[in-house]
């Protein structure tokens, strides 16, 4: 009895015990939503496996259809008013909002280099991406909302869909 007593206490102190609140949801690899971003914009996100990030501003009226495609090969399209360039994201400003709100997704997509917490149903996942640290919340699989430190936030629709996996 002494012996079984001293192991749950060994097994508890060393944190072998269920993450509080369950386990975190998983992250569907593909998905379009609204988006509602920092400082009056908005736009369509949509992530497709093996393809990448795309965003198409819808607010403000100034930059409605501007689109930025982000592909998993490390290129970035950007297209407005008929016009488009291909660039590589090093050529990128290194903290551009959208940029950094696609990659960090993504690592929570891949669960690389996040932190899961549970607390009831939401799951919160933080991490830092090119030295910014972000916060995301997400319910039952689906991305809720993103909060970059120092600034940008995305608070996604509902009609975000989950791949099942």
């Amino acid at each position: 009895m002494k012996r079984t007593l001293i192991l749950l206490a060994a097994v508890t102190l060393a944190g072998c015990s269920p993450m509080p609140g369950g386990e975190p949801d998983v992250i569907g690899g593909e998905f379009r939503s609204t988006a509602v971003l920092s400082d009056g914009f908005a736009a369509e996100a949509e992530r497709s496996e093996g393809s990448g990030w795309s965003f198409t501003l819808t607010a403000p009226e100034t930059v409605k259809g501007l689109s930025l495609a982000y592909f998993d090969d490390g290129k970035c399209t950007v297209t407005f008013e008929g016009h488009s360039g291909v660039y590589m994201r090093e050529q990128l400003p290194e903290y551009g909002e959208l940029d950094l709100i696609a990659s960090a997704l993504e690592m929570c997509i891949k669960d690389r280099g996040v932190t899961a917490s549970v607390s009831g149903e939401k799951t919160v996942r933080t991490g830092a991406v090119r030295g910014i640290g972000f916060t995301v919340t997400s319910e039952g699989g689906r991305i809720e909302k993103i909060e970059l430190n120092g600034g940008g936030t995305a608070e996604f629709g509902t009609e975000i869909m989950k791949n099942e996996q």
